[in-house]
């Protein structure tokens, strides 16, 4: 049973923006009070550069779909209306629809007016609610500073580091955690196609004290 896991990125942003398509698996991670969870201080820093942004895009991607009940409901919607609004979210993948799907679950009838209401609320207080969730998120981790660079990994997370020099870092801090800490340690990363496909896991696992790879990403299955 993993005890330690370092967290990537996309561990924070999928944690702390309820739209966010990982958004309920990285919570649900979180919540798992077995695992002690460590990021560091250049994690948090991508984080400050990316909230302003996503919380942009993601705040569009809820008003253009309050603008589509807006303009094409008047009247209660009833069974087969809610039907072909869930049909359109699966037709039509952005920053919101996991979100939005989630919202229209279990209801069999919604008055428009509330739907636009709510959900205009909530892009409008989407920055408080990141805010709120990223105290939460302060409270499960703890901060790492890492202690050399392990020059002897560079040949063989070569391919890694080529391919994006933030991954090989983040491999660098979780190996880090792995030699400095007791028992096993995973990664914890959003990112299945660099991070978590088969073939990276087992570079990764082969080559440094990180003894898994666990991929916490929404892939629409």
């Amino acid at each position: 049973m993993v005890d330690n896991a370092f967290l990537d990125k996309g561990l924070v942003l999928g944690f702390c923006f309820p739209v966010d398509l990982h958004h309920r698996k990285c919570r649900q991670y979180l919540e798992d009070g077995t695992i002690e969870f460590y990021l560091t201080d250049h994690i948090e820093s991508i984080y400050s550069v990316k909230r302003r942004e996503k919380i942009k895009e993601h705040r569009s991607a809820v008003l253009k779909h309050v603008r589509y009940i807006d303009g094409n409901f008047e009247s209660e919607m009833g069974p087969m209306d809610l039907q072909d609004v869930r049909r359109r979210l699966n037709r039509r993948s952005s920053e919101a629809s996991e979100y939005l799907r989630d919202y229209y679950e279990g209801k069999q009838f919604a008055n428009p007016q509330d739907v636009v209401r709510e959900l205009r609320e909530f892009a409008r207080g989407m920055q408080s609610h990141v805010s709120n969730r990223k105290d939460e998120f302060d409270e499960l981790v703890e901060t790492w500073t890492r202690d050399e660079d392990y020059p002897e990994l560079e040949d063989s997370l070569r391919s890694i580091r080529e391919d994006k020099e933030e991954d090989y870092w983040v491999c660098v801090d979780a190996h880090d955690l792995g030699e400095r800490t007791p028992d096993e340690t995973e990664l914890a990363t959003t990112d299945i196609d660099d991070l978590a496909n088969e073939e990276r896991e087992e570079l990764i696992v082969e080559n440094t004290s990180i003894d898994s790879v666990q991929a916490l990403a929404f892939t629409g299955a």
